[in-house]
């Protein structure tokens, strides 16, 4: 059985590099819980995944993901945290909004295709479908446990998503 890992080919990988040429040299952790990263730091959890149609060539998959911004912020002494945090916010949803369906384009190798019995080695550029449908919610300053003296403006966001697999 041949299977491609849709999560990571499909939207982690490409969103990465989407959020990159859009914020410059970040990483996207993936902590579950809270650790402190920084000044600021983006954290990226897969929630959940489900088939929401099946077809003969393949099936189309709603995802949801929560993407979460945080920035040390002293709220007492700095009164504009939320002007800076939802700043944030909006730059991410007009983001989105503007990548809602995305495709890379990419140069895909294939050295396993065989011709009769001749192998047959060739490369293509072309186009590579990942998601469709991206929407974004916000939920600015979410309350969460944080350690004892951290002081961290938060942003959540809850990206929801389709991607179709045709099978091959």
């Amino acid at each position: 059985m041949t299977y491609v890992n849709i999560y990571t080919d499909r939207f982690s990988e490409p969103f990465r590099e989407l959020m990159r040429n859009e914020y410059g040299k970040i990483i996207l952790y993936t902590d579950k819980e809270f650790k402190d990263r920084g000044a600021s730091w983006w954290n990226l959890i897969p929630i959940s995944e489900s088939t929401t149609m099946m077809r003969s060539s393949g099936q189309i998959r709603n995802y949801e993901v929560l993407l979460s911004y945080f920035q040390h912020s002293k709220r007492e002494k700095d009164r504009i945290w939320f002007r800076d945090i939802s700043e944030v916010g909006e730059r991410l949803k007009r983001l989105v909004g503007d990548n809602s369906n995305f495709t890379v384009r990419a140069t895909w190798v294939n050295e396993s295709g065989t011709w009769g019995s001749t192998n047959v080695v060739w490369s293509a550029d072309r186009d590579t479908y990942c998601w469709h449908n991206m929407y974004c919610e916000i939920e600015y300053d979410p309350d969460i446990e944080l350690p004892e003296g951290t002081e961290v403006a938060m942003i959540n966001f809850k990206l929801t998503f389709n991607i179709e697999e045709v099978y091959e």
